[in-house]
C-alpha cells in the first residue's frame, strides 16, 4: 500500500464523494472531512484489535473479502447518490466493536467537529465498509491470508494510534479491555444476547439494546434520508456470512423446524439439514455459513468471536440458557455439528485449520465447569460399514483428545463413533455426503 494506510482509506472520501456524503448527512464538506479524520483511525484501530482477539482474525478476514469483492471502492460515489439499505450494517458493526464507548465517542467527535451526532454515526457507518474494502483489496494484491493480514495490521498499530485524537484518549478505544461481566454475548449485527451470571454459566436474554455496565442503550440508527443516500454502497454480506460458518444440522435442543426429520432402522432420528453454505469441490468439505459475527463474553472476563449460527454460539447459548434443558429421553436431540473441524481424507488426523474452533470450544467449556459433553463421529455411506464405524470413532476420539489437551478434564467428555448410521443429508449428492462427514457435540449435563 502507498505510504500510509490511513491516507489510502481517506482517498476514497475525497472530491465528488465528499460532496455527495456532505449532502447525504446534511453537513458541510469541511465538517465531514474533520469528522472522517477522527472516525477513520477509530474504525481501523477497532479492526486491528478485533484481529488480535481469539477468533477475530477469521471474522475480519471474511468481512474484508466480502467488502472488497462487492466493488464498494470503485462504486462509492454512485452508491452514495443512489440509495439503498445497508447503512445500519456499518453503524451497528462499529457500535458493537466500540461497545459502551460508542455513544460517548460519537458525542465527543460531534462537539469537537461541530457536526451533528447523527452525521457522525452515519460517517462511522460509511467508514467501516470502506475500510474493510481497502483491507480486502490490499490482501488480494499481496496474496495475504487471514494470518498475514492480522500480522500486517499489527505493524500499522502505532501509526493508527498516533492519529487518534485526544477526545478519544489518544490511544486504542476498542472495547476489549473493558468488559462488563461474565458470560455475555453481544452479536455484531445490532442485537445483544445478555447472559448474566448464574450458577456456572448464565441466563440468556435477547434484545436490541445494550445493558452492559449500566450504560445507555445502543439505539438503531434509522435515518430515512441517510438510508436513501448511502445504503446502496452495495449489499455486502460482510458480517461474516458467506465464506464459512455453522448450521446446527441436527437442531439445537431438538429444534428441527427448518429440516426434515426421518427415522433410520435403528430408531435414530436423521435430519436433513438446510444447505446454508456451499460445497467446496477442492477440499471435499461443506463450508457452512455461520451468520453475523458475535462477541461471546466468557466467565473469565475474556471475549470470544464467533458467528451467530456457529457451533460456538449454539453451544454457548445452550449452556447459558437455564430454560434449555438436556433431553435425557431422546438422546438424538441437542446435537450440534462442528462447522469448522475437518480431517484429512480417510484419516482421523485433524487439519490445522480446525484448531481454532476446538480452542474456542475448550474456552466455552471452561466457562461452564459443570457441563459434560459427548462427541459423535459420522461418515457418509461410501465404503465398508465396519471401516466407516471405526473411522468415525477415531475422529470423535481425536477431537476429544484435542479438547483434553486444551485443558478440559477427560471425565467431562465421551466420544463415540456412529459411522454412516445417522445421516443428516442425502448421500446421493456431493453436498449431502460432505454434510454427513462430520463430528458433532451434545451437552449431556449442564
Amino acid at each position: 500500500m502507498s505510504q500510509n494506510l490511513l491516507d489510502k482509506i481517506k482517498t476514497h472520501f475525497a472530491g465528488e464523494t465528499v460532496s455527495q456524503v456532505s449532502v447525504a448527512v446534511g453537513e458541510n464538506e469541511a465538517a465531514v472531512s474533520k469528522v472522517l479524520t477522527r472516525v477513520i483511525p477509530i474504525v481501523l484501530d477497532s479492526f486491528i484489535e478485533l484481529a488480535d482477539q481469539p477468533g477475530g482474525t477469521e471474522v475480519l478476514w471474511g468481512m474484508t473479502r466480502e467488502a472488497s469483492e462487492s466493488g464498494i471502492l470503485t462504486n462509492l460515489t454512485r452508491s452514495v447518490s443512489s440509495g439503498g439499505g445497508w447503512l445500519n450494517r456499518g453503524v451497528e458493526l462499529t457500535k458493537s466493536l466500540l461497545d459502551e464507548r460508542y455513544t460517548t465517542t460519537v458525542e465527543s467527535i460531534s462537539r469537537t467537529s461541530g457536526a451533528h451526532a447523527t452525521a457522525v454515526s452515519s460517517l462511522f457507518g460509511m467508514a467501516a465498509p470502506v475500510t474493510l474494502g481497502v483491507l480486502g483489496q490490499y490482501s488480494a494484491e499481496h496474496g495475504f491470508d487471514a494470518g498475514d493480514l492480522a500480522r500486517w495490521l499489527q505493524t500499522q498499530k502505532n501509526t493508527v494510534v498516533g492519529a487518534m485524537k485526544p477526545e478519544v484518549g489518544g490511544g486504542s478505544i476498542a472495547p476489549w479491555t473493558k468488559i462488563g461481566g461474565p458470560s455475555e454475548a453481544v452479536p455484531l449485527n445490532g442485537y445483544e444476547l445478555d447472559a448474566r451470571p448464574s450458577h456456572s454459566g448464565g441466563h440468556l436474554y435477547a434484545h436490541q439494546e445494550t445493558v452492559a455496565q449500566g450504560k445507555g442503550p445502543m439505539r438503531w440508527i434509522l435515518l430515512g434520508l441517510l438510508l436513501v443516500a448511502i445504503a446502496a454502497l452495495v449489499e455486502v454480506g460482510f458480517f461474516l456470512g458467506q465464506r464459512r460458518g455453522g448450521v446446527d444440522a441436527n437442531g439445537l435442543g431438538g429444534d428441527t423446524a427448518s429440516a426434515t426429520s426421518a427415522t433410520d432402522k435403528g430408531g435414530n432420528s436423521a435430519v436433513a439439514a438446510p444447505l446454508a453454505g456451499r460445497y467446496d469441490k477442492a477440499s471435499g468439505n461443506f463450508i457452512y455459513d455461520t451468520g453475523a459475527p458475535t462477541l461471546l463474553k466468557l466467565a473469565d472476563g475474556s471475549r470470544l468471536m464467533a458467528g451467530t449460527n456457529s457451533t460456538e454460539s449454539r453451544l454457548y447459548q445452550f449452556l447459558a440458557d437455564d430454560n434449555i434443558q438436556v433431553d435425557s429421553v431422546n438422546r438424538t436431540k441437542g446435537w450440534i455439528s462442528f462447522d469448522r473441524v475437518y480431517f484429512e481424507p480417510n484419516s482421523s488426523k485433524i487439519t490445522g485449520e480446525s484448531q481454532q474452533q476446538l480452542q474456542n470450544i475448550a474456552r466455552i467449556l471452561k466457562s461452564f465447569p459443570n457441563a459434560k459433553v459427548k462427541i459423535g463421529g459420522y461418515t457418509d455411506n461410501h465404503g465398508e460399514f465396519k471401516l466407516n464405524l471405526k473411522l468415525s470413532e477415531a475422529r470423535a476420539t481425536a477431537a476429544m483428545a484435542e479438547l483434553v489437551d486444551l485443558g478440559i478434564d477427560a471425565t467431562r467428555i465421551v466420544a463415540k463413533g456412529y459411522g454412516q448410521k445417522i445421516p443428516i443429508a442425502s448421500n446421493d449428492t456431493d453436498d449431502g455426503r460432505a454434510l454427513n462427514r462430520r463430528i458433532s457435540i451434545r451437552v449431556t449435563q449442564k
